[in-house]
Order: structure tokens, then sequence, then C-alpha cells
């Protein structure tokens, strides 16, 4: 997933696969944030509303998220001009 690829850790993850499934279920996952304060905020908020346990709180789905993702992307860079 893009959080590991960033974090290089699962968002979740037990000591067995039954572990995992119930943090997946009822824990919500560190914020990318915590792990990678000099990503942008944007970033991190994008995959922490992607990470959401209600799927009304996600991103409508692959191409919304790829659009917020670009967006953030560039104002990552218009910020680091």
């Amino acid at each position: 997933s893009l959080y590991e690829a960033l974090s290089l850790s699962p968002p979740l993850r037990g000591r067995s696969r039954s572990e995992t499934l119930q943090r997946v279920l009822h824990t919500d996952a560190l914020p990318l944030a915590k792990l990678r304060p000099d990503l942008p905020r944007s970033l991190s908020v994008l995959l922490a509303r992607a990470l959401e346990k209600d799927p009304r709180r996600r991103p409508r789905d692959a191409g919304a998220f790829a659009e917020e993702l670009a967006r953030s992307a560039a104002v990552a860079i218009d910020n680091a001009e």
C-alpha cells in the first residue's frame, strides 16, 4: 500500500492473522504524520481518509483518490518552490 511504502510499516499489523483482522476492524492506523512528519499534511490526511472504517468517509473510488493524490502532490511542489 502507499501507506506502507511511505512509512515502511503496514498500517495495521497483529501477531497473527486473527489479531491483524481484529485491528483492521476495530483500530485506527497510526497517523502517517506521526511516522513521517516530513511529508505534506495533505498526503497524511488523504491516506487517513483512505483508511477510514466508514466507507462514506473514504474517497469514493480509485479515480477520486488519484485526483486527490495529484492535488496533494501539486500543493507539495508549489510549497517547495
